[in-house]
């Protein structure tokens, strides 16, 4: 899809509140969501998940394949029920990926990251940034049992995919882990 094409469509339908399929190269399923913000390289949306918002998106505008928009009745019904007149957009600036970590780090904010792997392969993780560099994020990360990982993930900004962050599935799990203790205790 022509970049140029695909920010001023995205654009449009942020005004608009629409809400669209998207697909993307990193996943063989669409998402529902509803754009917000697009910058030249990175797309802000709400998650639309049968009619309940579940949180925000921030993807790379390379990993998109298409859009598909939904039907006029799916988004006549949510205009009717108020669900995207009533979403709020989070005041994240979206220049690059490098501003929107620095945005989570700052606000120590409970996140969760799909990422390309040292060996190209697709990754999950959940937790904080730790600590930013000039190319990378060290990721403080648990396992599906809660338990923090003693070694931090070093990802390359250009390797992250999407982040999904005030989801049901990252702040419900996050209310169930040993806090956060102080940085020092991991290694990168």
């Amino acid at each position: 899809m022509d970049r140029n094409k695909l920010v001023n469509t995205l654009h449009k339908m942020s005004v608009s509140k629409r809400c669209a399929n998207f697909y993307f190269s990193f996943d063989n399923n669409f998402y529902n969501l509803i754009p917000l913000k697009v910058s030249d390289k990175l797309l802000l949306a709400a998650h639309d998940y049968d009619f309940l918002i579940d949180g925000y998106k921030i993807a790379r505008l390379k990993h998109i394949e298409k859009v598909a928009d939904k039907s006029e009745k799916y988004n006549e019904i949510l205009a009717f029920e108020g669900i995207s007149k009533g979403i709020q957009v989070p005041e994240i600036n979206i220049e690059n990926m490098r501003s929107v970590c620095k945005h989570f780090l700052d606000k120590q904010q409970y996140i969760s990251l799909e990422y390309e792997s040292k060996n190209y392969e697709w990754n999950f993780a959940i937790g904080k940034i730790a600590k930013l560099t000039d190319k990378h994020i060290f990721f403080a990360h648990f396992d599906s049992m809660g338990n923090w990982k003693k070694k931090l993930l070093k990802i390359r900004y250009s390797d992250i995919f999407i982040i999904h962050f005030c989801d049901r599935y990252t702040e419900t799990f996050s209310k169930h882990v040993t806090p956060l203790e102080a940085k020092e205790q991991f290694y990168a």
